[in-house]
């Protein structure tokens, strides 16, 4: 969190009277959003991925349309125009 509220308010930050202020202000404004629980209730998201459970199922996705990829892509060979 320190190094993005760093770079986004790098003006405000260095304009500012007191910059160790504004930076424990800015990050005690975030710290509600650090939470992806949170993030996600507040969003009103009814799941949230689970990386271990999901992978698994990206992975055989991917197989699956890499396997359909040549069927998709139509015609691959040129010839010259007569």
């Amino acid at each position: 969190m320190e190094g993005g509220t760093e770079a986004v308010y790098q003006r405000q930050l260095s304009e500012s009277d007191d910059a160790d202020a504004l930076r424990r202000e800015l990050s005690a404004g975030f710290l509600p959003t650090e939470n992806p629980l949170r993030t996600v209730e507040r969003f009103g998201i009814q799941d949230i991925i689970d990386p271990p459970r999901t992978r698994p199922l990206l992975c055989e996705w991917v197989r699956h349309a890499h396997r359909l990829l040549p069927e998709q892509l139509g015609t691959t060979t040129r010839t010259m125009p007569t």
